[in-house]
């Protein structure tokens, strides 16, 4: 039976957060096309990517003002992987990407933790300068890749 709140679905039903925005600024710099908050309908259910881009990639942010990030860190993990899971089951083209961040450095065991929790997501990042230098490498590459196909 489909829950009440698919049927009421609505794409405006997601807010954009400030680190959301600031990724949107930062790839429209770098000229990397992608699509915000697209909406992938599986059978049972909606799931709302924050950047869907170039290569059947997706991009999902999280920010943490919490004194204990650790803990929002870890129950995020927990859920991206369900949905990566879930996508790809679907949709097995995708590659799924990852941005944590907070406000104080992520320590090394919680990097661990968090990559560990999720098996299935292809690339964890822990700052927006790694992630920017991880764009510019793949869309450079894949532009590459694309001219000597031609």
């Amino acid at each position: 039976m489909e829950s009440q709140i698919n049927k009421n679905f609505s794409p405006r039903s997601s807010c954009t957060t400030w680190q959301e925005l600031q990724l949107k600024q930062l790839m429209h710099s770098e000229n990397i096309p992608f699509e915000f908050q697209k909406i992938f309908s599986l059978p049972d259910r909606h799931y709302i990517v924050d950047f869907f881009l170039p290569q059947q990639t997706i991009l999902e942010c999280s920010f943490s003002s919490m004194e204990k990030y650790y803990v929002a860190f870890r129950n995020k993990a927990v859920s991206l992987e369900a949905k990566s899971l879930q996508l790809k089951k679907h949709y097995s083209s995708l590659t799924m990407w990852v941005l944590f961040e907070t406000h104080s450095p992520i320590l090394e065991p919680l990097t661990y933790t968090l990559i560990r929790l999720m098996p299935s997501v292809d690339h964890i990042f822990f700052s927006q300068q790694a992630l920017c230098e991880h764009l510019q490498r793949y869309f450079s590459l894949a532009a590459k890749t694309e001219e000597v196909i031609r």
